[in-house]
């Protein structure tokens, strides 16, 4: 399946694996190696599902604002492009320190 076709696919949301009181749950992980001045984003489809992505990468490089005005500019997107869902923002950014 394309990205695209993931992106409109009826059953993009739902839930494929989660937490109950069940057995040992499957845990999907990837280890990074975070460097100083990367930025990471951690959102909702209220965002994924509405903004592209190549729009969400150029907003999160801005610079002016620090990383609320990122987060505001990210949700603004959002809204602007409807806004059918709840919109969850947050973005790090890794210290040089």
């Amino acid at each position: 399946m394309s990205a695209s076709a993931a992106r409109q696919h009826p059953w993009r949301n739902v839930v494929t694996r989660a937490l109950s009181g069940g057995g040992d749950p499957e845990i999907d992980t990837v280890e990074l190696t975070p460097l100083p001045g990367e930025r990471y984003l951690i959102c909702s489809d209220g965002l994924s599902g509405v903004v592209p992505h190549e729009e969400i990468a150029r907003l999160l490089a801005q610079n002016d604002g620090g990383l609320d005005g990122i987060c505001e500019r990210l949700i603004a997107a959002a809204n602007e492009g409807g806004g059918p869902d709840n919109i969850t923002v947050l973005v790090l950014e890794v210290d040089a320190g």
